[in-house]
């Protein structure tokens, strides 16, 4: 009896060999994911911010998410490009900020108020610029390539 449960552990284990193990998730996958997750966010900061669009003088609301952080593909790959210069600095930056870029969608999507201005949401700005202390800075090469993608 012990001799067919061998057996049968060592075919299902070999079995699932022959499936593949899952591979572990390498520094560049992650960054990849925590990109994907930083570009939603900011987007969602311009689709809440550009609510107000008419009184903070955009042309229109899409002119306001451009200028606001919008991040489209051709935008998004040149970030991928930019934060791919040093894989470790940036998953240690995103890892730090994207907490801060959520707590601060979600306090300007509670606070803005189209009539007030600015004013309406500095506590959120506040809030953001204190956390953002505490986190690392990009390397200059990374800081400098997320400019070029933003002009």
């Amino acid at each position: 009896m012990t001799r067919v449960w061998t057996i049968s552990i060592a075919l299902c284990l070999g079995a699932f060999g022959l499936a593949g193990c899952p591979e572990e998730e390498t520094p560049e996958d992650e960054l990849q994911s925590r990109l994907d997750d930083y570009a939603a966010e900011l987007n969602n900061q311009a689709e809440v911010f550009c609510d107000c669009w008419e009184p903070f003088s955009y042309e229109s609301r899409g002119a306001c998410q451009e200028a606001n952080g919008e991040i489209l593909p051709a935008k998004r790959r040149c970030y991928d490009d930019a934060f791919k210069r040093d894989v470790a600095a940036s998953n240690q930056w995103i890892e730090c900020v994207m907490p801060l870029e959520v707590e601060f969608t979600s306090c300007l999507n509670d606070r803005l108020d189209c009539d007030e201005g600015t004013d309406s949401y500095a506590a959120c700005n506040s809030d953001y610029s204190t956390g953002r202390e505490n986190c690392i800075d990009l390397p200059g090469a990374i800081e400098r390539a997320i400019e070029d993608c933003n002009n």
